[in-house]
């Protein structure tokens, strides 16, 4: 079967000498290198990248206060997807995304859900609701934990999601507000761990 079209437009786009990645998205990616590098480099005592992540949010709980407005700007945007269905141009959140992103809703008392299987919350769309029908896990970690396990996966999205660079719609526009709040959270991590000793 041959690629789709809107594939095959968007191939050509960034074949064309002209095509400029977003400056939000090229920020992200870079920021995103240097805070591989660093938590690399950091002794966390756990293996794998999402481990990793999830210890540097660990190690900087403290400073919670200082991102939490911009945590409410995260998950006040609909779901962060990290699984394909088939038949839906959308990504369904997983348990362990749900689970992060109630568990901050609830801790910036943005909702209170009764019933995680139920997502009334107001920015997602319908289509994303009937995606995201599955109960979550109670998230065992604290916010800068979950903080940064949301900001992860926006750069596995981004990474090795199913992105779209040319054009403009209501997914392209989340996708970079995405990436704009999430930059915001990355360069904040990384300021913070340059005050480290």
């Amino acid at each position: 079967m041959p690629i789709a079209k809107d594939t095959r437009r968007e191939i050509e786009a960034v074949l064309d000498e002209g095509f400029r990645l977003s400056t939000s998205y090229q920020s992200f990616l870079i920021k995103w290198m240097a805070f591989n590098r660093a938590y690399n480099d950091l002794d966390l005592g756990v293996n794998g990248d999402r481990e990793k992540v999830l210890a540097v949010g660990k190690r900087l709980q403290d400073h919670w206060g200082e991102v939490s407005d911009l945590a409410r700007q995260l998950v006040s945007l609909e779901c962060i997807g990290s699984e394909r269905v088939e038949g839906s141009d959308l990504l369904k959140p997983t348990k362990w995304m749900k689970s992060a992103t109630l568990y901050l809703r609830g801790r910036l008392n943005l909702v209170s859900p009764a019933d995680p299987r139920a997502c009334e919350f107001a920015a997602c769309r319908a289509k994303k609701r009937e995606l995201c029908n599955e109960g979550s896990d109670p998230w065992h970690e604290q916010e800068m934990a979950a903080l940064l396990r949301l900001v992860y996966q926006v750069r596995c999205n981004l990474v090795h999601g199913d992105k779209r660079l040319a054009g403009q719609d209501i997914q392209t526009n989340r996708d970079g507000q995405l990436v704009q709040i999430s930059t915001q959270i990355v360069d904040r991590v990384l300021e913070l761990l340059l005050l480290e000793e």
